[in-house]
């Protein structure tokens, strides 16, 4: 049982220090007690206001409606978003929300996504990857972003980039 505990303290360590850095290669071990959460995507898209909205690249747990509304507010400064409608009917007595904002990127066919969403005694990872298009694509300045909803989560939570 010592021993488990120890593999445990250790492993959060490690996640601690990889919300801190930029790159590293975790393996999370099989005795852990790792729980594969389930997710479903709301809304994806891209912003076309070339960066004008003021949001930086983000991964955020949204826990609120007056939080999803002021982060709407934003999106939608420059240009609408297609995702109100939507993202309005999430109930936030059973749901939270993973948003991801990519950077601005000078073409079309770029997309960020949650990939999976880890529960490890009280921490929460959340994996997710860009992705770049593939052969020609328009150019245009877009933000990536995509809206994920989890049962709610009432963890820690971390993001860790997958490539």
């Amino acid at each position: 049982m010592k021993l488990i505990n120890e593999m445990k303290l250790s492993v959060l360590s490690l996640f601690f220090l990889l919300s801190m850095s930029s790159c590293m290669v975790v393996t999370i071990p099989a005795n852990l007690g790792k729980t594969i959460i389930g997710h479903e995507n709301i809304c994806d898209g891209d912003l076309y206001g070339a960066g004008e909205e003021g949001l930086e690249v983000q991964q955020i747990i949204i826990e609120s409606q007056e939080e999803l509304e002021s982060l709407l507010d934003k999106m939608s400064s420059i240009n609408p978003t297609s995702c109100s409608d939507i993202l309005m009917t999430v109930d936030f007595n059973q749901y939270d929300l993973i948003f991801l904002l990519d950077r601005v990127r000078g073409s079309g066919g770029h997309s960020i996504q949650v990939t999976e969403v880890i529960k490890l005694d009280n921490l929460v990872l959340v994996e997710y990857k860009h992705q770049a298009p593939t052969g020609m694509a328009t150019t245009v300045l877009t933000q990536p972003f995509q809206f994920v909803q989890v049962l709610k989560l009432n963890s820690e939570v971390s993001f860790v980039i997958s490539e």
